[in-house]
């Protein structure tokens, strides 16, 4: 159904994106807590950024895996949405769960 030449790039509640993300081969930004205790709040997100942003400039699919409407606010899955927002990046419906973020 989504699989074609274009990679895959899934964003989403954690644990879902993990396990959507290994289904789909897709690319997928996942730090453990060590990692993010190591690096702190503000680099973990800078890394984020670069793969929201290796993501846009690649024009392959980014996929949610996690209603819009059921986000946390002030979570970093909201974080990512605003950022791809800032770029024209809006989720629409795929059905069955999933949603492409899009311009």
């Amino acid at each position: 159904m989504l699989r074609n030449s274009l990679r895959l790039f899934v964003i989403g509640r954690y644990p879902t994106y993990v396990h959507m993300g290994l289904q789909l081969k897709a690319e997928i930004f996942n730090m453990n807590h060590r990692e993010y205790e190591t690096l702190g709040p503000q680099k973990a997100w800078e890394l984020n950024r670069e793969f929201l942003d290796r993501a846009m400039a690649s024009g392959d699919k980014i996929i949610l895996v996690t209603d819009p409407a059921k986000i946390q606010p002030g979570s970093t899955l909201e974080m990512e949405l605003d950022y791809l927002a800032g770029y024209g990046y809006l989720p629409s419906s795929l059905g069955a769960d999933l949603w492409e973020v899009s311009k």
